[in-house]
């Protein structure tokens, strides 16, 4: 017979676990970290990925898919604003 590919109730827990483990690894991690460089609206944009959408992007790459929506979702809002910010720093 081949495997069977469900998962038991426990196994789904020990999941969800795992992908809460990582989302909190990183959110303790980025604390120790100087982000006072960074607006404030981009140091909440990446709280919220590792919060949200890190463990969503892991799953996906532990799947075999190279798309990672939650980062690209970040990555947009980072740069949305770069050309003002690169003007506003660099001289003319």
């Amino acid at each position: 017979l081949p495997p069977r590919n469900f998962t038991s109730e426990s196994e789904s827990k020990t999941s969800e676990q795992a992908s809460k483990s990582l989302s909190d690894t990183y959110l303790m991690r980025l604390q120790y970290m100087d982000l006072s460089v960074l607006s404030e609206e981009h140091q909440t944009a990446i709280q919220e990925y590792f919060r949200t959408a890190i463990c969503a992007d892991a799953e996906q790459v532990q799947n075999g898919n190279p798309n990672l929506p939650g980062l690209k979702r970040l990555i947009t809002a980072v740069c949305k604003n770069l050309n003002s910010e690169i003007s506003r720093i660099l001289p003319t």
